[in-house]
């Protein structure tokens, strides 16, 4: 995509809907002034997947984690079919995949609430874990796809149709739409966030969902590495975290339970 062609694409967002252009542009000025501020210095925890189970009272190996495989290749197959690669760009890691997919199945949410889909991985991967939960569990997705061409066009390609009856995807920024969606829920037991990493973004997020989680639930977060505010929060929060490396790419996922 030219920059002229991105400049066109804001300008018709402007025009359709302006609140959605002045969330855009609050992103921008996040991402600039965070370009100014210190990163945290992580160390990984011990032991990623053993210590994600310690974290929520379960065994690890455990035969429930085995299904994992049969949705991540039934994830990749979705895309490849549709002439794409899992794992470019916006996608989310088999290591954050994995994580979500092991909690989802372990604390069996009646609501999960997640930020950021892009393509729709992680969002398949949870629709494929409540299904096999079968306890009628419902996904909540909010998220305000990239201006940029072929992924705003690619938006939750990864979720095929007989998955999304279990789904509500809600467009626009977590800003607007977390609020009222976590109003009406009242309380869920996972809470996501994959969306835009900035400082600002990352608190308000995390602060308002933890004000819904139920006792024992989990909070996963993504790409923590990015600014000090999963670092601060899990340190102030007097609960169990934990943060890990991911193995596929050069960022920490951090997890911290109420």
């Amino acid at each position: 995509m030219t920059q002229l062609d991105y400049i066109r694409r804001l300008a018709g967002i402007a025009g359709r809907d302006p609140a959605e252009f002045l969330e855009r542009m609050r992103g921008k000025w996040e991402i600039r002034r965070q370009c100014k501020q210190d990163m945290p210095v992580l160390i990984p925890t011990g032991d990623f997947p053993g210590e994600l189970h310690a974290l929520i009272d379960e065994p690890y190996p455990c035969q429930v984690c085995e299904g994992f495989t049969r949705a991540w290749a039934a994830t990749e197959a979705t895309l490849v079919d549709r002439g794409h690669i899992v794992g470019m760009g916006y996608d989310a890691s088999v290591d954050l995949a994995w994580a979500i997919y092991a909690v989802t199945r372990h604390l069996q949410p009646r609501h999960v609430v997640e930020t950021g889909v892009a393509r729709g991985v992680t969002s398949r991967i949870i629709l494929e874990a409540l299904r096999e939960n079968g306890n009628g569990g419902r996904l909540h997705s909010v998220d305000l796809p990239p201006v940029v061409e072929h992924w705003h066009d690619q938006s939750t390609i990864a979720v095929p149709a007989h998955l999304r009856s279990g789904w509500d995807y809600l467009r626009g920024s977590s800003r607007r739409v977390l609020p009222d969606l976590l109003k009406s829920l009242g309380t869920l037991q996972l809470f996501i966030h994959d969306s835009l990493h900035t400082y600002a973004n990352m608190t308000r997020e995390i602060t308002t969902a933890w004000a819904h989680l139920e006792s024992g639930g989990l909070l996963i977060c993504d790409d923590v590495e990015c600014n000090y505010a999963f670092k601060t929060f899990a340190a102030a929060s007097g609960c169990q975290w934990i943060v890990a490396k991911d193995r596929r790419k050069a960022g920490f996922i951090g997890a911290v339970r109420r």
